[in-house]
């Protein structure tokens, strides 16, 4: 059912989950932050698709994703993906999360998301200047990274 997804349709009905972001317990070397649970995040994610969930939502709401570089965050989308394939669920339904306050950087995580596997992209407005922001700049935001996108995004 899921390989027969066309890239413009709407994700199918049901019920979506924002999976938490799962990392180590340990920083490599030279770095600050704890790197990515691959092997956890896929198992979870597993566990979600076998108990009828119908898609996954990765970076898209608890906040981790802003403290991920844009490799991880591919990285990240291009496992579960793989992970949810070999797992029995190929083109398992996935909304990658989009959370930047830049055109060129939405557009940039969009594509990496599409890269890896994710059909669609759950896009949060921009919000860092909330004060000089009104409907019509955020019309007009949507409106570019829309455009450009290469996959269909959710707002």
């Amino acid at each position: 059912m899921y390989s027969q997804l066309e890239p413009q349709t709407p994700p199918p009905a049901g019920v979506y989950v924002p999976v938490p972001t799962f990392f180590t317990t340990s920083s490599p070397t030279g770095s600050h932050t704890p790197s990515l649970d691959v092997k956890t995040q896929i198992s979870h994610s597993l566990h979600l698709a076998r108990s009828g969930v119908r898609g996954l939502v990765l970076l898209g709401s608890t906040g981790e994703a802003i403290h991920l570089s844009s490799a991880e965050k591919k990285s990240l989308i291009l496992n579960v993906v793989s992970g949810l394939a070999e797992g029995g669920f190929p083109r398992y339904p996935i909304i990658a999360g989009v959370l930047t306050n830049s055109v060129e950087d939405a557009i940039d995580q969009l594509n990496d998301a599409k890269e890896a596997g994710a059909q669609w992209g759950l896009v949060l407005a921009p919000g860092y200047f909330g004060a000089v922001v009104n409907q019509w700049n955020i019309q007009e935001w949507y409106k570019e990274v829309a455009d450009a996108s290469p996959i269909p995004i959710l707002l």
